[in-house]
């Protein structure tokens, strides 16, 4: 809803305070909330004003002034909450009162606003038990405002009946600006936040009806600097335009809200327009809070992915928290050399072949390559720096940062490992390695902190045909893990059948890995017989195409995920 107009307004019934009606004036009848500590006085300068009511059968202005102007934070907005009652019950049915009447609300040199009756502008005509309309404010300073019933130019006569009707308020507050609604409540304890600058619709869909919101605010009441979205209710599938950035959110088996921190929602993102099927319960777009680094952004994986990377915190990576799995950190690392600095002395203490338990020196990992990409659990993290401090082995900066990090999130603990796990990915990557590497360390992550989950994986590891196990362990041991270590050998097969899709998973195993062993002279008899006419290995396609089915059945059926894809948030385009 916008403002009918823009100009600033002025009315004799304030400024005339020591004439006539105005010389009333009594402390308003509903709290109010100012932005900071108490606030000064708000007098009412007439019965029904300090009361806060007007009667729908005719009224004049309720009036109100500050007993000393109320000075405002940039970037406010002025919350209203108000309602409609007949006697000592709600209102009922006003669309005949709305047709010929509006309410408008005048703030000295701001711009008037007409408040909403209901929620028909959103599509949901129904009234609800009390409104809270956030007006934004340009000024920064508040002193006096009115609200006045006025009669429509195309109004028809008078509806019948209504006697008693009243417009009522509840309470005043100002609060950080914000754009977008908030619906809570059912029945006679429903309510609506909503603020100007937000329509929407209900139409007919295939599947049922979709719900369409928009917000796109006037220039000058845009939110200034980095803002963030959040969304709820039950309406996935969802498709978030916000200008010509442009999300889908795949949903899950329990649909949870969704949030796009500020690197991921663009610095011009209106017009804003979100679509779902079904009904959308909040919708708010905020200033974004500023997080001290390291503090972990949450952020789902899909997000992660494509952050604008001038919005971090510190140039050499970013910190991010899983937003479904809050225990998981995700670091996005600048290069591969920074990614090295933090976890390259970890991952040979944890997993390389021949060396898993010993602090390797900067001299000594030189030439040796690392990953590009890591996943560790709360336990070997904790065995690492435990093993760094008993024989006080110098750290480097990153990796003494990143201990401090652990402890922040309770990954470690002063007494040994917390709970949870580290993933991480590196800018250096290509956007389709990233996006492989998002997955496989994703579900890594994943197997770190749910018992169930890994359970399933040696059970689905054990039940496999003997001979598809000895060339995947072999294949292993050719990449340079311990293989010796068989939580490290279930989580890595786990997760190399879930990195891509169920329809990729027998090429992948059937051709691309058996024929890197294939060049092995010496590897080669873990492989089964070769198909001679297409060069693959189709009893490990087949194998390894039947655990992929099972273990994308069981990660759809416990979080919505599928093989291949472990993002809620998938990023459709962008400018």
């Amino acid at each position: 809803m916008k403002p009918g107009i823009i100009s600033a307004f002025f009315f004799c019934g304030i400024l005339a305070l020591g004439a006539g009606a105005c010389a009333y004036k009594e402390p308003a009848a509903f709290p109010v909330y100012a932005p900071s500590g108490p606030p000064s006085t708000l007098w009412g300068l007439s019965k029904n004003s300090a009361a806060g009511i007007i009667p729908l059968d005719g009224s004049k202005p309720l009036n109100y002034r500050f007993q000393k102007p109320l000075s405002l934070p940039p970037d406010m907005s002025l919350e209203l909450e108000y309602g409609f009652r007949l006697g000592d019950g709600p209102a009922g049915n006003l669309s005949a009162w709305k047709d010929r009447y509006r309410i408008v609300l005048r703030v000295e040199g701001e711009a008037p606003w007409e408040l909403p009756w209901d929620g028909s502008f959103l599509g949901a005509g129904k009234v609800p038990e009390k409104i809270r309309y956030g007006i934004p404010l340009l000024g920064s300073e508040i002193e006096q405002f009115s609200l006045t019933l006025e009669t429509r130019e195309d109004a028809g006569p008078s509806p019948a009946g209504g006697k008693g009707l009243v417009f009522a308020i509840r309470s005043l507050r100002f609060l950080p600006r914000w754009f977008g609604f908030v619906r809570e409540g059912e029945g006679a304890a429903a309510a609506l936040g909503v603020t100007p600058f937000v329509s929407g619709g209900i139409v007919a869909g295939q599947g049922g009806p979709v719900q369409t919101v928009l917000i796109d605010p006037l220039l000058p009441y845009r939110i200034p600097g980095p803002v963030e979205l959040s969304l709820s209710g039950e309406a996935a599938p969802v498709e978030v335009a916000l200008g010509r950035v442009r999300y889908e959110y795949a949903g899950g088996p329990e649909p949870g809200p969704i949030h796009l921190p500020a690197g991921a929602v663009p610095g011009e993102p209106y017009p804003l327009v979100v679509t779902g099927d079904g009904q959308i319960d909040t919708l708010r777009l905020v200033k974004a809070p500023a997080l001290p680094f390291p503090e972990a952004i949450p952020a789902d994986p899909g997000v992660i992915l494509v952050y604008d990377r001038t919005l971090w915190r510190d140039p050499r990576y970013e910190v991010f928290q899983w937003e479904h799995f809050p225990s998981v950190l995700i670091f996005d690392t600048a290069d591969y050399a920074v990614q090295d600095r933090l976890f390259k002395r970890i991952a040979f203490f944890v997993e390389k072949k021949g060396i898993a338990g010993r602090l390797l020196t900067d001299r000594e990992m030189a030439d040796l390559h690392g990953w590009n990409a890591h996943d560790y659990r709360a336990e070997d993290l904790a065995a690492f720096f435990s093993a760094a401090r008993t024989k006080n082995f110098p750290l480097s900066p990153e990796e003494e940062e990143l201990e401090n990090i652990l402890h922040g999130a309770g990954i470690l603990t002063p007494a040994g490992p917390g709970a949870g796990a580290v993933l991480s990915l590196s800018r250096e990557s290509s956007d389709y390695l990233r996006g492989l590497f998002m997955v496989h360390e994703g579900f890594h992550g994943l197997f770190f902190i749910d018992a169930d989950f890994r359970e399933f994986c040696r059970r689905r590891w054990e039940g496999l045909d003997p001979g598809a196990r000895r060339f995947l362990r072999s294949y292993f041991d050719y990449q340079g893990y311990e293989v010796n270590n068989p939580l490290l050998v279930i989580n890595e097969f786990m997760a190399h059948c879930l990195q891509q899709p169920v329809s990729r998973a027998g090429w992948y195993f059937g051709e691309v890995l058996a024929g890197r062993i294939n060049e092995s002279s010496w590897r080669r008899e873990v492989l089964p017989p070769m198909d001679e006419a297409s060069g693959t290995w189709p009893d490990l396609s087949r194998a390894f195409m039947r655990e992929a089915e099972a273990l994308s059945s069981y990660v759809n059926r416990r979080w919505g995920f599928t093989a291949g894809r472990i993002r809620r948030l998938i990023p459709l385009f962008q400018d």
